[in-house]
């Protein structure tokens, strides 16, 4: 989750006690991270799940592991060229959801799988 009380509690410290605040320089280099790669991190994650929720999956076991399993079938079919952006479609009950995601091949052959984007396709295709 996103850390709304620790970015509150610097905020507070930085406008009530400046010295307290910049005693320890890592103070302003959290709250800089909290406030912007940790907040686009949450609401990107958080517009993916309402996508996967909009084809009629939801946080389940069943429906997690249904996820690992597509992407786990696509990194076992990736060549050198399909390494960026690789394009695939998940089904769910009420519609599909194109999926984006970009791998890395480790030295030992090792698919690794470094990003991955939904986007959700109009109407409820099935």
């Amino acid at each position: 989750m996103y850390p709304r009380d620790e970015l509150r509690e610097l905020q507070r410290l930085k406008q009530e006690n400046r010295k307290l605040f910049d005693q320890d320089p890592n103070n302003e280099a959290r709250l800089v991270e909290i406030r912007d790669r940790l907040k686009h991190n949450y609401e990107r994650s958080q517009e993916m799940f309402e996508s996967i929720n909009n084809i009629g999956m939801s946080d389940s076991v069943a429906d997690i592991n249904a996820i690992i399993q597509h992407l786990l079938d696509v990194g076992e079919g990736l060549t050198l060229e399909t390494l960026r952006n690789h394009p695939s479609t998940i089904k769910g009950p009420l519609g599909r959801l194109r999926v984006g995601s970009t791998w890395k091949i480790l030295e030992d052959g090792t698919r690794y799988l470094t990003t991955i984007n939904f986007y959700p396709t109009k109407g409820a295709e099935t």
